[in-house]
């Protein structure tokens, strides 16, 4: 009696299907393609904001794929903003050598992107590749 109660509840919630009740399968759509993001050097205003132990990237660009996190490179002292279809936004920005202690310790970055009044806030995390 429990067990099949249990069945039916299972059932109706679509977690588990009889093999008999294969009438409908399922088919996929299309390929689902990712938004295609910026690659290479971000040519727009950009800005850094420092407070205490918060950093704030500003990048006047609205992504059409959405930031994933930021990366950091002592050697070549660039930042790249990589996004979730693997594309990786070059900003025309080095990082600051007098805050160097800082983004030794960094691990999350507020990154403010969008034109005009738009704004939107990304609170994403912060990679800093060092020099071998």
């Amino acid at each position: 009696m429990l067990k099949d109660l249990l069945t039916k509840l299972v059932y109706k919630l679509c977690i588990w299907r009889k093999a008999e009740d294969d009438d409908s399968s399922f088919v996929a759509d299309e390929e689902v393609k990712s938004p295609k993001g910026v690659n290479g050097l971000l040519d727009v205003e950009t800005a850094l904001l420092f407070e205490d132990s918060r950093v704030i990237l500003m990048v006047d660009y609205d992504f059409s794929d959405v930031p994933s996190w930021i990366e950091g490179d002592t050697e070549t002292k660039s930042i790249s903003i990589v996004q979730m279809g693997g594309a990786v936004a070059n900003v025309k920005m080095t990082l600051p050598e007098q805050e160097k202690e800082r983004w030794q310790n960094l691990k999350r970055v507020a990154l403010v992107s969008g034109t005009g009044s738009q704004k939107l806030m990304h609170y994403v995390s912060f990679t800093l590749h060092k020099a071998a």
